[in-house]
């Protein structure tokens, strides 16, 4: 009886860990994926601006 009681605790226990693992990748994740966006918008508005400076100046 006290294996099942030692495998529920265990089970109640850790439940709420990977729960908690798995909102934690979700958010890290998203931070990751708007920091590339933002790089992405930046790099494509450098091009952009240097594209017109360069034809503004031919």
């Amino acid at each position: 009886m006290d294996e099942r009681r030692e495998g529920r605790f265990r089970l109640h226990f850790l439940v709420p860990v990977l729960a908690v693992a798995l909102l934690a990748s979700i958010a890290w994740g998203y931070t990751q994926y708007r920091a590339r966006r933002a790089w992405e918008v930046r790099a494509e508005n450098q091009y952009n601006r240097s594209f017109s400076e360069l034809a503004l100046h031919v």
